[in-house]
């Protein structure tokens, strides 16, 4: 189950949207990837309960939109959530070029959201089952299971791991670094000094040896040995030439 959470400050527009992603849903087989709507008339609102937790997987967002519009409030989902899917709902295809900025997935006209949403929605899905991926370890008769693309940085702090996630605050392991790594079996994350790696889609810039990591605004220090080499990654990763 993926949520949708759907913003729009006309109600009757808000409600449309809400029932056409209920109507899709209830046209998909048993084993594909459902929604679950949440709706909200004011950005504002939305972004309020953003800060605080994770409320969506996919957001649905009306460009036109009192005190904060949906490519404004688009901007600051992206800044917490990279690899966040948003659909923008438009009356006006001359937004579309501004709503690339903020790496939109999809733009859908309101007069034809019956007809272009059920395509938009089957893409976010299978973009959802892509990217999402996960990692779970046991400590202590614990059982966790935490989303790699949640996953700020690991760092070793005397015989324990510190996860430091997005959502789910401060996690700890007792497996070795390396061990973690490998287990994430993924190319997104990176290693600032021995004891340390971060996620690449959380960090925002890297001034001489200081990196600052997204949301939080921390800054982690790259140890002078690797300092070349994580620069000359990021420099490949961010296409910087």
């Amino acid at each position: 189950m993926a949520i949708i959470a759907i913003c729009d400050d006309n109600e009757i527009q808000l409600k449309a949207a809400a029932e056409a992603v209920r109507e899709y849903d209830r046209t998909l087989p048993e084993d594909a990837v459902r929604f679950s709507v949440r709706t909200f008339t004011s950005a504002k609102q939305l972004w309020f309960e953003m800060a605080d937790r994770k409320i969506a997987d996919l957001f649905l967002l009306d460009i036109d939109m009192p005190e904060l519009s949906g490519l404004e409030l688009a901007e600051k989902i992206r800044k917490i959530g990279p690899r966040t899917l948003i659909l923008f709902l438009t009356s006006h295809t001359e937004y579309a070029l501004q709503g690339y900025k903020v790496d939109a997935f999809r733009f859908i006209p309101k007069d034809r959201l019956k007809e272009e949403l059920p395509e938009a929605l089957g893409a976010a899905a299978r973009e959802l089952t892509k990217t999402r991926e996960y990692i779970s370890f046991s400590e202590d008769g614990i059982l966790v299971r935490v989303p790699l693309d949640e996953i700020l940085y690991v760092q070793r702090s005397l015989r324990l791991l510190e996860i430091h996630t997005l959502h789910q605050g401060i996690l700890s392991s007792r497996k070795g670094i390396r061990e973690f790594y490998d287990q994430l079996g993924s190319d997104r994350f990176l290693f600032i000094d021995r004891g340390t790696f971060v996620g690449i889609d959380h960090i925002e810039k890297i001034d001489h040896a200081e990196l600052t990591i997204t949301p939080t605004k921390e800054i982690l220090t790259i140890s002078r040995r690797m300092q070349r080499s994580v620069k000359e990654t990021l420099a490949r990763t961010w296409s910087i030439h």
